[in-house]
């Protein structure tokens, strides 16, 4: 029933956008074991066993944040996204209701803005990140997904800087360092070709001034040699000379 999750390419950017990175949506909460004994079933391949104690707490208590740590415990252990779809979809659909009363709780904007950069839909995870950065611009959350939306404008600067604080801030490696070293390398990319472009340029100019100057000389020596030997017949060398410039 449950088989290993395919790797997917959530963001659909470009060739090199980081595949196998996951999006991350909230930690496990600590203070509830229930799910912490979920969590360990999974990783250890008890995967019905865990999914009754997944259904169980839902079962008392079905708010965004239960739906969340179900579809955290279930992506964690690697399941295909079709064993936990339910909880996501519902998950989906709540965080967009609780968004509409601008929540003082960052989770609604978190979930939307995840599944929608999953599933590709560009706008709603924009409005999210968007909406979360402007009512909680100190989160870690918010750095996050600013990181995100900056690299998917290939602002690469301001990607590492976002990516950076939301890692100092306690956004595990596993979910940002791929994003990160895109960051990095894209910049490094855009620093060589900005090189390249300035010693093209600079050797450029270096031969229009080579140009200049060989003209220069060119047309010294000719009205020297005209000077000189005004009423003469002038010599093959002097021919040439001529010729050439």
């Amino acid at each position: 029933l449950y088989q290993p999750q395919a790797s997917y390419d959530p963001t659909n950017m470009r060739p090199g956008s980081p595949q196998h990175a996951r999006i991350y949506g909230g930690s496990i909460h600590s203070g509830e074991p229930e799910w912490q004994r979920a969590q360990r079933m999974m990783a250890g391949g008890q995967v019905r066993d865990a999914q009754a104690i997944i259904d169980e707490q839902l079962g008392r208590n079905r708010s965004l944040d239960g739906l969340m740590n179900a579809v955290s415990t279930m992506e964690g252990a690697g399941l295909d996204r079709s064993a936990y779809g339910n909880y996501r979809q519902e998950a989906l659909r709540m965080a967009r209701q609780q968004m509409v009363a601008r929540p003082n709780n960052p989770l609604p904007y978190v979930a939307v803005a995840k599944f929608s950069l999953e599933d590709d839909d560009d706008q709603s995870f924009r409005e999210a990140a968007d909406s979360l950065a402007e009512q909680f611009p100190g989160d870690k959350h918010s750095h996050y997904f600013q990181g995100i939306v900056a690299a998917k404008d290939q602002d690469w600067r301001r990607a590492e800087v976002e990516l950076q604080r939301a890692r100092e801030l306690g956004i595990p490696d596993e979910n940002i360092s791929m994003w990160l070293k895109m960051a990095i390398d894209n910049q490094r990319w855009v620093w060589q070709y900005a090189w390249a472009i300035l010693w093209v340029t600079v050797a450029w100019i270096a031969g229009l001034a080579v140009i200049f100057v060989l003209g220069k000389v060119l047309s010294w020596l000719t009205l020297r040699g005209l000077k000189k030997q005004q009423f003469a017949e002038p010599a093959r060398w002097q021919r040439m000379l001529r010729s050439t410039y």
